[in-house]
């Protein structure tokens, strides 16, 4: 039985695993697949590029006045990576998006003639170096899911302040509230001028009538 090995070093081999006869059937009693915590329980020192986008605050990037990157400031997508670095034996380097010729974007739109992705998920999707993952706030899509793997989610943030919620309470003045005092004026004066008016056409009716 032989089987196209995966390895920390990203090298696959087609080695042979396990034997099996009519007899005696498999020759060793153990996992035909090795288990990927422990294929991948050290990455050996491999050496990964990443881009990283100014998105706070999962990434903090510098660039200068004419838009170039000048360096990458951290966040938390880089912490969390320092960690992972350190648990499973790799080093890695933040690069500019723009320096590999994409956009400074992740890729949304699936493009229906060359079916693909721009951005940075295109880039992984077309297996092109020197980008090997992407670390960040990517929504899973259906679309995307057929590109690209994504791995489990790390972190779910609300992103909101939880607070008591108020008591149902109706005031009086509820339809008064919203009216400043110009509009009250405004108000007030007209009402004055159409009694004005009323009482005008009122004394010029009787005026009119004595005449008669």
């Amino acid at each position: 039985i032989s089987w196209n090995k995966a390895n920390s070093l990203g090298l696959n081999k087609l080695e042979q695993v396990n034997s099996w006869t009519e007899s005696n059937g498999l020759l060793y009693k153990s996992y035909l697949v090795p288990l990927a915590v422990n294929t991948y329980s050290s990455l050996a020192g491999r050496h990964f590029q990443h881009p990283v986008m100014h998105k706070p605050p999962w990434n903090y990037v510098t660039l200068d006045q004419f838009d170039n990157f000048v360096e990458d400031n951290g966040g938390r997508d880089i912490t969390l990576c320092h960690i992972l670095a350190g648990k499973l034996g790799f080093t890695f380097e933040p690069i500019d998006p723009k320096a590999v010729g994409i956009a400074r974007s992740r890729g949304s739109q699936w493009d229906t003639q060359d079916y693909n992705f721009s951005g940075i998920l295109g880039k992984l999707h077309r297996r092109e170096e020197p980008i090997h993952f992407y670390l960040g706030d990517t929504t899973q899509t259906y679309t995307r899911n057929s590109a690209v793997d994504f791995s489990f989610m790390v972190l779910a943030d609300s992103g909101a302040f939880v607070s008591q919620a108020p008591s149902r309470f109706v005031p009086n003045d509820l339809l008064l509230r919203p009216f400043g005092w110009p509009v009250w004026v405004f108000t007030l004066g007209s009402m004055l001028l159409v009694w004005l008016v009323l009482i005008l056409l009122l004394e010029y009716g009787k005026f009119m009538y004595h005449n008669q």
